[in-house]
């Protein structure tokens, strides 16, 4: 019985870190895109600023 119950627990454990993985690497992702789009409209603007000069 013991060995029965703690099975399950194990299975519910691994996908709980996967799930957590998958989470805080999708959230460093996110982060990047946000700079990487911050960076494109930077450059974008400047472009703009440059042909109106």
């Amino acid at each position: 019985m013991f060995s029965a119950s703690k099975i399950p627990f194990h299975l519910l454990k691994k996908p709980y870190r996967l799930l957590i993985l998958v989470f805080s690497a999708s959230k460093k992702l996110y982060c990047l895109l946000i700079w990487v789009n911050r960076g494109l409209i930077l450059v974008f603007s400047a472009s703009i600023l440059q042909k109106l000069a």
